[in-house]
């Protein structure tokens, strides 16, 4: 016998024997039907080709795979019981690697979605089970694992687990049906984009004796879904408020908001929004607003089927917004601001699109047609003094009609440690192109046609990185001149994922550039969160063109506690606001270096918490050069080639 075998069952049987007696809590067990078991059965009916029996080896290689990690997690979990087998343990294994001898950063995922279900095409679906984890016990790979820790446990007591019956209505197959690939694979992506859901898998397990039935199992695991949240603001103005993101288990989402201010004359203020995902498993989205504060009333009420996965073809919405709000005003144009300007106005949007897929391709999501109409009307009945034909053209009575067509695919990778600390991500690879035209009706005869084009690529190898762009530009015609048009570039890549000791590494780059062609009266742009910078979240100035460039270096650690992760970063910013073309880096600019932590426990909904410190040589005269900052960290998001509702391109 190999002498390291030995060593490792012996380490196995000797810390069984000493747990015998103790007190523990009670270990769950669960197994995964399909997961663990390395047959693979084969419909004997059907001689599968060539590429279909590679699937099933590597299918095997990956269960394989995963099992290995499954013995060796528990190992360690095992030999840490006891002093004894814990220095066995630490004797046999070097420090920092987990068993089978990779380190613990190591183990990132990277395979084609619908590469795990392509084995058991077009076999049929006999049963369908469900299994829903709490916040804290076991994974979606491994459900055996139970919470040790006092947090762990207080955290799980005060949770409600999501119900079964809120995740079958988010399931696309049923028994009886077909199994397909694609899309078993696009329905764990929907499951995962839940704001409720942490992570989802969907495993297939072959029916003993009935080689043309299969069975699945839907294992999904809960994020901590309800956030508090405030603000201070000196002694007499502050917000509170309270979000749920899964109701009961349902998967509604309640979130109240108290708003207390002295200086008003109204001093208390109430905001409530109440969200329906998927009602009644139609993939309908409902969501009503109410506001009832001093410087916005009203009500919002919205419904919308969005084109979430190919397999819903339908797709549209119909909005309601009636308000009345208080708000600063900059007017670029003339260089003013008005404080606290009043104006009440009613808002109606509707749209509808339809797809077609119109090139077909094994084991992928179609090339797409997706053909769609939009029309959006827009009436003040209050609004300040001065709206005329050539000022305040934000104030204009005005409805649109847009209409567009699209060609889109999109597929996916299934990857760890982009944006995300441990949890599946879904990269998406494929491309988008819209043609957009329509017609605007606006007061004092302002009408005119409006034209916009958008071409979007990504492309993702997760041995050398990830590469996407975006050009897109619209614009309204007068007289067949280009008016409020708009021109836009975007450009994101990162790296592959780097191993370095016992810590990964990623490269992310960010660059976006926006022009106002020929912008009406007081539009103009700013800098914001949105352009995903390090250091700077807004800036007081403004013009008709912008440039961001961000790079930055993410060092993921190996260290937990209580299912907080550790991350360090660096990074550097270069923003340009002109108000003329072509753009001219000045003064005015901004050019700086940074550094900091971020803290994530992807597990909760207030997960990610990030500090640090950057210093901006070049920087406007009134704005800090020093800047120390505690804030969330908000995680960017992957354009999934799925915004088909027809719009003007934005200028912002």
């Amino acid at each position: 016998m190999n002498f390291r075998a030995f060593i490792l069952t012996m380490c196995w049987v000797f810390s069984s024997s000493l747990s015998w007696g103790q007190e523990h809590p009670p270990q769950r067990v669960d197994s995964i039907p399909g997961f663990i078991n390395d047959s693979i059965r084969i419909n004997p009916l059907v001689k599968p080709p060539q590429e279909v029996n590679d699937m099933r080896r590597t299918n095997k290689k990956i269960l394989r795979d995963l099992k290995s990690e499954q013995f060796y997690d528990s190992l360690y979990r095992k030999s840490q019981r006891n002093l004894f087998t814990k220095t066995l343990y630490d004797l046999i294994f070097k420090s920092g690697q987990n068993p089978s001898g990779k380190m613990k950063l190591d183990s990132v995922i990277s395979i084609e979605s619908e590469k795990p279900f392509a084995p058991y095409e077009d076999l049929i679906i006999n049963n369908i089970r469900i299994k829903t984890l709490n916040i804290y016990g076991g994974s979606v790979t491994d459900t055996t694992y139970t919470p040790l820790s006092w947090f762990e446990k207080t955290v799980n007591s005060l949770h409600v687990t999501t119900k079964s019956f809120t995740i079958k209505q988010n399931l696309l197959f049923k028994p009886g049906d077909y199994v397909n690939a694609v899309k078993l694979s696009n329905n764990e992506r929907l499951l995962r984009q839940l704001p409720f859901i942490h992570d989802a898998r969907i495993y297939i397990e072959p029916v003993k004796d009935c080689p043309n039935e299969v069975n699945i199992l839907v294992i999904t695991q809960d994020n901590w879904s309800i956030l508090p949240g405030g603000s201070v603001n000196g002694r007499t103005r502050f917000r509170v408020s309270l979000n749920e993101k899964n109701l009961a288990g349902l998967g509604h989402q309640f979130k109240n908001t108290a708003f207390y201010d002295e200086e008003r004359d109204q001093m208390w203020g109430y905001e409530g929004d109440y969200y329906v995902n998927n009602i009644l498993g139609t993939f309908i989205d409902g969501r009503v607003t109410y506001n009832n504060r001093w410087d916005r009333k009203g009500i919002i009420s919205n419904i919308e089927r969005p084109f979430i996965v190919n397999e819903i073809s339908n797709v549209g919405q119909a909005k309601f917004e009636h308000q009345t709000r208080v708000n600063d005003f900059y007017f670029y144009e003339k260089d003013t601001t008005y404080d606290d300007l009043t104006y009440d106005y009613l808002e109606t949007d509707f749209w509808y699109g339809h797809s077609f897929g119109i090139i077909q391709s094994s084991l992928k999501n179609p090339t797409q047609l997706m053909i769609s109409a939009r029309t959006k009307y827009r009436t003040y009945h209050t609004r300040p003094e001065g709206v005329s034909a050539d000022s305040l053209y934000y104030f204009h009575d005005s409805r649109i009609y847009l209409f567009s067509i699209n060609f889109l695919r999109s597929n996916f990778i299934k990857g760890t440690r982009i944006y995300g600390y441990g949890r599946t991500e879904d990269v998406p690879y494929g491309f988008q192109l819209t043609f957009t035209s329509g017609y605007q009706f606006q007061e004092y005869d302002l009408n005119r046609p409006y034209t916009g084009f958008l071409f979007s690529r990504s492309l993702y190898q997760p041995n050398k990185g990830y590469l996407y762009y975006s050009f897109a530009i619209g614009t309204f015609w007068n007289n067949g001149q280009m008016q409020d048009g708009v021109f836009s570039f975007n450009n994101r890549l990162f790296s592959k994922y780097i191993k370095w000791r016992k810590y990964g590494i990623r490269h992310f780059f960010n660059l976006n550039y926006t022009y106002g062609i020929n912008q009406l009266g007081e539009a103009s742009i700013t800098i914001n969160r949105d352009q995903n910078l390090g250091g700077i979240k807004t800036s007081n100035r403004a013009g008709i063109q912008r440039l961001t460039v961000n790079y930055e270096t993410v060092l993921f650690s190996p260290s937990t506690y209580a299912g907080f992760q550790f991350a360090l970063f660096s990074f550097a910013d270069l923003a340009v606001l002109a108000d003329r073309f072509p753009m001219r880096i000045s003064p005015e600019a901004y050019l700086g270096l940074g550094f900091g932590a971020r803290l994530v426990n992807e597990k909760l909904i207030f997960s990610n918490f990030e500090i640090k410190l950057a210093y901006y040589p070049v920087i406007p005269k009134d704005e800090r050069s020093f800047i120390a900052d505690l804030d969330s960290y908000p995680e960017p998001r992957f354009d999934n080639f799925t915004e088909v509702k027809p719009r003007v391109v934005p200028f912002r």
